[in-house]
């Protein structure tokens, strides 16, 4: 928007998301507390194929408004 003052992130619209490096990621984040469930991790690949890095920050700021709506949070589907 002309109005933010915050920077534009233009690569956040153009680098995709590598899918074969997902799955890796969400188990790494499991061991620390995240609730990931296996079925989450096996089609994780699929759910961000083709994705960039914007419609993920996108997807991902939407989960957050909604658990602090609901006063809940969960793993991301």
């Amino acid at each position: 928007m002309p109005e933010s003052n915050m920077p534009g992130f233009p690569w956040l619209a153009h680098n995709t998301i590598d899918a074969s490096v997902t799955p890796k990621r969400m188990v790494a984040l499991r061991r620390v507390g995240v609730p990931y469930t296996d079925a989450q991790i096996a089609g994780a690949s699929a759910e961000v194929m083709g994705k960039t890095e914007q419609e993920a920050l996108i997807a991902y700021l939407q989960q957050l408004g909604t658990a602090a709506r609901t006063g809940r949070i969960e793993a991301a589907e």
